[in-house]
């Protein structure tokens, strides 16, 4: 199993009319339609994103506003270092502790690993692969690293996930997959929205290959992992001047 890389996320409330009769009450999903992924594109300094829609952002996911420029300054400069790939994936689980530690979130945030069978990996970097003078996306990035999963005992369940070029996630449960898988393969999904079997999770990506409706990008089966953060390490993050509280 490869590494696909770190991602600081958090669990959802599913939302109103999307499988209501299969899916629990909270999802885990790597889907940027569905979750929030922190720090996102937006957080990059140089990213087109205007000011107000940072702060709507930093509200979403419960940070105060004169935390932006911190978040701005920590998003980049780990960019700068190669730490973060863009749009939201951290290179290493050591990088993406740190930054946890740091942002001070929410304490239901969470760092998870994906992780992606050997073959599917090799698969994927033929395909993410971008034109001459175009950056790769972290995912992209991770994946031709070779790493294995380092944090497989971790597993909670198997997400099958679509990628865009630009290396966000759409998840079979964007397009409400899950009612054709349930309805014609039995499939239902287990805690938090997730499968509980890769032959599950390879199932799924088989209906989606046989052209049940999906965002036309590759799709693959990862398995989700979450690492175990000491969060009493934690320090506050502060805007620049701001003194400890």
């Amino acid at each position: 199993m490869i590494s696909g890389g770190f991602y600081i996320t958090r669990a959802i409330s599913r939302p109103s009319g999307l499988g209501d009769a299969l899916l629990p009450e909270r999802l885990l999903t790597l889907s940027a339609c569905l979750t929030d992924l922190i720090p996102d594109w937006w957080a990059l300094e140089w990213a087109s994103c205007s000011g107000e829609e940072r702060l709507v952002a930093m509200a979403r996911i419960g940070l105060p506003a004169e935390a932006l420029p911190a978040v701005v300054r920590l998003a980049t400069n780990a960019f700068n270092r190669g730490e973060l790939g863009w749009p939201c994936v951290w290179q290493s689980s050591s990088a993406a502790r740190t930054a946890l530690a740091a942002l001070n979130l929410p304490s239901d945030f969470i760092i998870v690993e994906l992780g992606v069978p050997a073959n599917e990996a090799t698969a994927l970097i033929a395909k993410l692969e971008p034109p001459a003078g175009v950056g790769e996306c972290g995912f992209l990035t991770r994946l031709k690293a070779g790493s294995a999963l380092e944090h497989s005992a971790g597993a909670i369940g198997w997400e099958v996930l679509g990628v865009e070029d630009g290396g966000s996630f759409h998840s079979w449960l964007c397009n409400s997959i899950h009612d054709e898988a349930h309805n014609k393969r039995n499939i239902r999904p287990g805690q938090l929205g997730l499968l509980s079997t890769e032959e599950d999770a390879r199932s799924v990506e088989a209906l989606i290959d046989g052209g049940l409706g999906a965002e036309p990008v590759p799709w693959f089966r990862g398995v989700l992992s979450r690492l175990e953060v000491a969060t009493a390490t934690s320090r506050e993050l502060r805007a620049p001047g701001q003194g400890a509280h």
